[in-house]
């Protein structure tokens, strides 16, 4: 009797026996995977960024526990938008209303939108010279220096150092001119592009500067960033 009580598991160990189920499950889907991405590899398409793509999403759903999306209920859709809900009204530099997932920092603008939520796509157009850029900047620098959110810029037509130049004039409210040429600067400017370079050296603002940088590779790049 001793003896069967000694080899047949109790409860006592039930974590143990939970993690180590757990363990051998992501085994078994990681050599699923493997056998997907092996797939993948013997299907030989011509587009390898894609290819690339679909064996990332593999890995990827396998990491964070996702599967292919099906149909979901209503009801299931319901219950998450009150769990993750945000709190009573509030008041936050101007805005009004339940904090949302990212402010850009103009009353405006997030009254309007309602912020930037996880599933949005928001389009700045305008013709040349009317300020796209700075708008997109700004709304850039107010997500992670205020907020602390992780940003990534990718541009296709100027380079990084003309960009962090813009953030370094519009953080330390002095010309964009006057930056550049550095060297003509009074002692209270040069004090203020020193502490607007801290801030923004703090900040978690990633840019990308390919010039022919495809929609697949920005996907890529920036799931890598956040993840």
């Amino acid at each position: 009797l001793s003896h069967l009580i000694s080899i047949v598991p109790t409860s006592l160990d039930i974590e143990n026996y939970a993690q180590i189920v757990y363990r051998l499950s992501l085994m078994r889907h990681l050599i699923s995977a493997a056998g997907q991405i092996a797939a993948i590899g013997y299907a030989a398409d011509p587009d390898v960024d894609a290819s690339l793509s679909k064996a990332e999403d593999v890995l990827f759903r396998l990491r964070h526990g996702q599967s292919p999306r099906d149909f979901v209920h209503v009801r299931q859709v319901l219950d998450k938008y009150f769990e993750t809900a945000p709190g009573p009204t509030t008041e936050a530099k101007g805005y009004r209303g339940p904090i949302p997932q990212t402010l850009s920092g103009f009353t405006g603008l997030d009254e309007f939108l309602g912020g930037f939520q996880p599933s949005d796509l928001v389009i700045i157009a305008g013709r040349t010279s009317l300020g796209k850029t700075s708008l997109a900047l700004s709304i850039a620098r107010n997500a992670a220096v205020e907020q602390g959110a992780c940003v990534a810029l990718f541009s296709l037509e100027m380079a990084q150092e003309p960009l962090v130049l813009r953030l370094l004039a519009n953080e330390s409210g002095i010309n964009s001119r006057r930056v550049r040429l550095g060297g003509h600067l009074t002692e209270e400017e040069e004090k203020r592009i020193m502490e607007a370079t801290g801030i923004l050296s703090e900040a978690p603002i990633y840019i990308d500067d390919s010039p022919q940088i495809r929609v697949v590779e920005m996907r890529s790049k920036a799931r890598r960033l956040h993840y």
